[in-house]
């Protein structure tokens, strides 16, 4: 995230292919970039908190789960923290509205992304997984 950051702010770039949460800091921040889904489309994910199976911990592991999902408070310095948009409820009210827009996307643009599933997907188990395994080998 970081290299990319720099990359525009020094000008070494102007168009590239990032994570949005590093470009949304850098909007938050006042930096003229902006982000899109092209109309081609995209693929999306949500990352998630699991407790693994028989975990020897879990009462620690859901003490801290609980903790992050106490308030939308949270949501909203972890959005602040990541420029990643925040999927809590109520996350949004403590946002400003230059961290609401620098983490969002405009409906007609997520029309065009679709979201990886745990099934097999021809995407990534067919193109990305051998591709990266042939960038490994060289």
């Amino acid at each position: 995230g970081a290299e990319v950051q720099q990359m525009f702010v020094n000008q070494d770039i102007v168009c590239g292919h990032a994570w949005n949460g590093p470009i949304a800091k850098l909007i938050a921040d006042g930096f003229p970039v902006a982000m899109s889904i092209p109309d081609e489309g995209s693929y999306g994910f949500v990352y998630t908190l699991n407790v693994a199976n028989h975990a020897p911990n879990a009462d620690n592991a859901y003490t801290f789960l609980n903790a992050l999902l106490a308030s939308s408070e949270i949501g909203a310095e972890m959005s602040r923290a990541s420029g990643y948009v925040s999927t809590y409820k109520d996350a949004q009210q403590h946002l400003s509205e230059l961290e609401i827009r620098s983490a969002s996307f405009p409906d007609d643009q997520l029309e065009h992304l679709q979201f990886f599933r745990a099934e097999a997907n021809e995407m990534k188990y067919g193109l990305v997984d051998p591709a990266v395994e042939q960038i490994k080998a060289a």
